[in-house]
């Protein structure tokens, strides 16, 4: 059978979690902590270098951008 690619948030986490859940709850969640400011901190990239490049954003999605990360 072929591979299936999904946007599922319970799909998209399974990789990083399957290690995961077998470490004692502290460690599980520091696991989780860890991937979660990693995937915020690949957005925020993302987004400033959309930004940079001349991309438009709604005025209130560049608010909330200009806010949380400051630019």
């Amino acid at each position: 059978m072929g591979t299936q690619a999904s946007t599922s948030i319970s799909e998209s986490t399974n990789a990083f979690m399957r290690d995961a859940r077998h470490e004692t709850p502290y460690r599980a969640n520091d696991e989780v902590a860890k991937w979660i400011g990693k995937e915020f901190a690949d957005r925020a990239d993302t987004m400033t270098k959309w930004i940079a490049e001349g991309h438009t954003l709604t005025p209130y999605t560049h608010n909330l951008f200009a806010t949380q990360v400051g630019v």
